[in-house]
C-alpha cells in the first residue's frame, strides 16, 4: 500500500472532473479566456473566504507576492522575511527589484520575532512574514514591529488560505497578502495561479493595472506593468475547488489531531502545537526529526511519501548567499550557516507527511507506527 503526498487523482477524479469540465464548456465556447466575468465571482468568493474585502487574481502565487511590493513602492529597499522558506518568497521581492534581507525562524518556522529588528535599517520598507506550512506567525508582535518602525507588512500567504492568526486571515493583517493556487495548494488551479487579498480599494485598482501590463482601456500604458492576469479557466477550476474547501479543511484538521496524537510520545520527533491564536489550515504537516534523512528514506521505502519542505535554507542557496545582510550596506559578506541557527536546523531535521482530505485514520496510524518504528518504539493511537 502507498500512502501518496499528492492527492490530485483523487481530487478530480472523473464525476469531479466532469462537473468542472461543464462549467469550462460556456467559457470554451464563447472564447472569453482572459479575465471576465468568471474571474470576477471567483476573486468575490476568494475574499470573503479568506477575510479581506478584495481579492485580485494573477498568475501564479510569486506574482501575488511581487507585484504588491512593485505597485507599493519597493524597488531598491530592503524588504525583511525568513531565512527559511520556499525561493519564491525571496524570489518574489528580487523580482520587484528590492534586496531579500533575511532573519532567522523558530521552531515553527516561522520568522522569529524576536530577531527582526536586528535586521531593520533606513533601507527597510517592508516585513514578508511567511505562513509557513499555512501555520500563522505571531503577525500582532509583527504589526506592532513594523508600525514603530513606520514600515509596511505583506504576508507571503501562499500556503495559508483557511488559517487565522487571532480570528484574521492574512489578509486582513498589514496591507496585503499573496496566496498560491499551484495544483498542491489546498485551493488549486490545473496551473500556476495566485490571488492578492488586500483591504484597500485604491491598491487594488493598480494592481489589476499592473496584472495586465499597466493598461487602462485598451490603447493606454499607465504602468509598466506584468503579464499576470488570472486565466478564466483557473478562475473557474478554482471556484470549484473553493466551494469544497471547509470540508477539505475539517478533514485536513482531523488527520492532523490524529498525528499530533500518535507522534507526541516518540522520542526523535519535536512537534510544535499551533499557539492558541492560531487556527492552521494543515497545508502541510511538519515536524523536526532527528536523523531526518534516514526517517525520509524509511518512510518511502514503506510506501509512504513523505517529503522534506525544504532541505537548504534560504541563506544557503547561492542566489541568496551572495548577498551577505543586504547589498545596501558596506559591510557585504556571503552569508554563514552560523548566521541562521533555526533556519538550518529546520533545513536539516524537517520532515512532512502526507497530510490531506483524502486519507483515512487507518493512513494516519500507518504513518504514526512507521515512525514509532524507526526510532525502535512503539505507537499507542491505534489501540484508543
Amino acid at each position: 500500500m502507498t500512502i501518496e503526498f499528492s492527492y490530485l487523482k483523487n481530487q478530480f477524479r472523473d464525476e469531479e472532473a466532469e462537473a468542472i469540465w461543464r462549467k469550462i464548456k460556456p467559457v470554451v465556447t464563447e472564447g472569453r479566456f482572459t479575465l471576465g466575468v468568471e474571474v470576477d465571482r471567483f476573486e468575490e468568493a476568494y475574499a470573503a473566504k479568506a477575510g479581506s474585502k478584495y481579492a485580485v487574481g494573477v498568475n501564479s502565487g510569486t506574482d501575488a507576492l511581487a507585484l504588491p511590493l512593485m505597485a507599493l513602492g519597493a524597488k531598491g529597499s530592503e524588504v525583511i522575511c525568513p531565512a527559511f522558506s520556499f525561493i519564491a518568497t525571496a524570489g518574489a521581492i528580487a523580482q520587484a527589484g528590492a534586496i531579500p534581507v533575511f532573519a532567522d525562524v523558530g521552531e515553527d518556522m516561522n520568522i522569529d520575532v524576536d530577531r527582526i529588528e536586528e535586521k531593520i535599517t533606513p533601507a527597510t520598507s517592508f516585513l514578508m512574514p511567511v505562513w509557513w506550512g499555512g501555520r500563522p506567525p505571531k503577525m500582532d508582535k509583527i504589526m506592532e514591529i513594523a508600525n514603530r518602525h513606520g514600515i509596511g507588512v505583506i504576508c507571503d500567504a501562499a500556503q495559508a488560505l483557511g488559517s487565522s492568526w487571532m480570528n484574521k486571515g492574512a489578509g486582513a493583517w498589514g496591507k496585503v497578502a499573496g496566496y498560491s493556487l499551484h495544483p498542491l495548494k489546498v485551493v488549486n488551479a490545473w496551473q500556476d495561479a495566485g490571488v492578492i487579498c488586500t483591504d484597500d480599494q485604491a491598491l487594488v485598482d493598480k494592481l489589476k493595472r499592473l496584472r495586465n501590463h499597466g493598461l487602462v482601456g485598451r490603447d493606454t500604458w499607465l504602468d509598466f506593468g506584468l503579464n499576470s492576469r488570472l486565466d478564466t479557466v483557473a478562475a473557474v477550476v478554482s471556484h470549484h475547488v473553493l466551494d469544497k474547501v471547509d470540508s477539505a479543511l475539517a478533514a485536513r484538521e482531523a488527520i492532523s489531531q490524529r498525528l499530533f496524537r500518535g507522534l507526541s510520545g516518540i522520542d526523535g520527533v519535536t512537534l510544535v502545537s499551533p499557539p492558541v491564536e492560531a487556527v492552521c489550515n494543515w497545508y502541510l504537516f511538519t515536524f523536526l526529526a532527528r536523523d531526518r534523512n534516514r526517517l525520509l528514506a524509511y518512510l518511502n521505502d514503506q510506501g509512504i511519501q513523505a517529503k522534506c519542505h525544504y532541505p537548504v535554507s534560504l541563506t544557503s542557496q547561492p542566489a541568496c548567499a551572495k548577498l551577505g545582510h543586504s547589498s545596501l550596506q558596506p559591510a557585504y559578506r556571503l552569508y554563514q550557516k552560523s548566521d541562521f541557527p533555526g533556519a538550518e536546523r529546520a533545513a536539516n531535521e524537517t520532515i512532512s507527511l502526507p497530510n490531506h482530505e483524502y486519507l483515512t485514520m487507518n493512513d494516519a496510524d500507518t504513518m504514526i507506527a512507521a515512525v514509532a518504528a524507526f526510532y525502535g518504539q512503539k505507537s499507542s493511537v491505534a489501540a484508543e
